[in-house]
């Protein structure tokens, strides 16, 4: 399975490396008030009166009951998995030999914080200890192979995202 939020690292990544650290930070901050608007919005839709004739208000309220804590293991997760890889991608980029592989192993640690804190947070007490372990391997295993493919990509963006930065910046 391929997750789509794994598009934030790489995205992340780009913009720490184009614009620095600050400005990551403040990307992830907008995408936390995002999904804060959501949950506000999910749990509301709990509340508001359905239709006469909508038959699914139950299985409604069993899904959108559940958001507040995968949510806030979310955040958590994707503040704290964030925050490591635009620190790392400042670090790593210190030096310019083998920015490429660095960067990507700053996407991955950052990606497994990310699994290991949200993985945690949102199934400790409901599955076993194997089980949570498992799906924070296969999980983390599976990114790790998304972001190697995505790897190329990223870079094509870096090197347009710099280019158009320098030249507005000239302006």
């Amino acid at each position: 399975m391929i997750r789509l939020f794994l598009l934030v690292y790489v995205l992340t990544n780009v913009i720490t490396e184009v614009y620095g650290e600050k400005a990551a930070r403040r990307t992830l901050a907008l995408g936390i008030a995002a999904d804060v608007l959501f949950v506000f919005m999910t749990t509301l839709l709990i509340f508001l009166p359905s239709p006469v004739s909508y038959t699914g208000d139950s299985s409604l309220t069993f899904v959108f009951s559940q958001t507040p804590r995968i949510l806030l293991a979310s955040y958590i997760s994707y503040l704290a998995g964030n925050f490591v890889n635009a620190h790392l991608t400042v670090i790593v980029n210190k030096s310019t030999s083998h920015v490429n592989l660095k960067n990507l192993f700053a996407i991955c640690v950052g990606i497994m914080v990310d699994n290991i804190i949200f993985i945690g947070l949102a199934f400790v007490g409901l599955y076993s200890g194997d089980l949570i372990i498992n799906m924070v391997i296969t999980h983390g295993v599976l990114d790790i192979l998304w972001v190697i493919i995505a790897e190329p990509f990223t870079m094509r963006v870096v090197r347009w995202a710099k280019r158009d930065n320098s030249k507005s910046i000239t302006v």
